[in-house]
């Protein structure tokens, strides 16, 4: 089958996932059109178009000669305006939601489900969203497929012992998704914990914010910013532990950085909220607070 995948970008999850997925299908030809530029390098075995935005005849001409058009879903105005503008023709066509859902302006809407085919959940979190009180026929649109990138690669990592005790962090640098009070409990982790160093990959719209802040507040000897990493797992063998408090009203789903670091034996700190709590069950720290976020990694052990 010819499978055209349309999305906005290829970072965070999205790109992972369909960097997997395409590497494993040698059955179907994947051929993905980016609406904004494509930051993140070409997939293994596909067609990657970008600078889509407003081009609304050439993208047609994709969606014409594909037997599926999966529409990767979330809440950016690229996308919108890519729906509200442009006039599909006939196709088979799937969303694939890559956000929760649970609160504004994540949301979906009637309008949006029963605009495809068929509507894809990345996390059965999503259920509580919304859609509990739709139609049963927008329900009978809606199942769920996780978005997850596979842990193979990760399951045979090995440990690297380092002189400092590292507490990781990996995901977008985006006070939407990161808890404001982040670089607050850094500090005040570091007053028990002085040997401490917080390796932060990611990139994101507050990423500038947060080195400023950890700049004035003099912790810049504590923070090593890697930015945007390719090969997660040989960082995920230097941590000690994934810190990993989000913001209580962020957007993520299944958070496939917690499912790898769990991978290499990295355990996860995080708080309750519904992705997170959902994913680490038993295998991590899930915490009510801040306050028990930041005991909770004191009381680890450590290497001071």
């Amino acid at each position: 089958m010819k499978i055209l995948h349309i999305a906005v970008h290829l970072g965070g999850g999205i790109g992972t996932v369909l960097r997997n997925w395409i590497r494993l299908d040698r059955q179907n030809e994947h051929t993905i059109l980016i609406l904004n530029k494509n930051y993140y390098g070409k997939e293994e075995g596909s067609n990657i178009v970008e600078n889509l935005r407003g081009k609304y005849k050439k993208i047609n001409s994709y969606i014409e000669n594909s037997d599926i058009v999966i529409i990767h879903f979330w809440n950016h105005p690229f996308l919108f305006e890519f729906l509200i503008k442009n006039r599909l023709p006939k196709c088979r066509l799937c969303f694939w939601s890559h956000v929760s859902g649970l609160t504004p302006p994540y949301v979906y809407s009637e309008k949006i489900i029963n605009y495809s085919d068929k509507f894809l959940l990345s996390s059965p979190i999503s259920y509580n969203s919304d859609i509990k009180y739709m139609s049963r026929e927008i329900k009978n649109k809606v199942s769920v497929v996780w978005t997850t990138g596979g842990i193979d690669k990760y399951l045979t990592t090995n440990k690297t012992l380092s002189p400092k005790f590292i507490i990781g962090y990996v995901g977008t640098l985006d006070y939407s998704k990161i808890h404001p009070n982040f670089i607050d409990s850094c500090e005040r982790i570091l007053h028990k914990i002085p040997s401490a160093l917080f390796v932060v990959c990611g990139t994101g719209g507050d990423e500038d914010k947060i080195k400023n802040e950890v700049n004035t507040r003099k912790l810049a000897e504590s923070f090593n910013f890697m930015g945007h990493i390719k090969n997660v797992e040989d960082i995920f063998s230097t941590f000690d532990v994934l810190g990993y408090p989000l913001n209580k009203n962020h957007f993520g789903t299944c958070e496939q950085v917690l499912g790898e670091a769990m991978s290499c034996k990295v355990m996860p700190v995080v708080l309750n909220n519904p992705a997170e709590k959902y994913i680490v069950e038993n295998y991590g720290k899930v915490c009510n607070s801040m306050e028990e976020y930041v005991e909770m990694i004191k009381a680890l052990p450590s290497r001071q």
